[in-house]
């Protein structure tokens, strides 16, 4: 059984790799996963304080990027 609260290099190391995939894909959003929330989180810098994004997966918190890009 998988314990996230021990580290695990590979888990860790692949959850990096797609942090900077994201990083590349969108130049100045920042984004992480949050090892207590177990949700993927982007902040894109704007007007004011920005915005905040959060989702189950990578994939998901691509799409609500994209959305948000296109609002603005």
């Amino acid at each position: 059984m998988n314990d996230d609260t021990a580290p695990d290099i590979p888990v860790a190391l692949m959850r990096q790799a797609a942090v900077e995939g994201l990083r590349e894909r969108f130049p100045g959003v920042q984004c992480w996963w949050g090892r207590h929330t177990r949700k993927w989180w982007a902040y894109l810098p704007g007007n004011g304080l920005g915005l905040l994004l959060e989702a189950d997966t990578l994939d998901a918190l691509a799409t609500r990027v994209i959305q948000a890009w296109g609002r603005s």
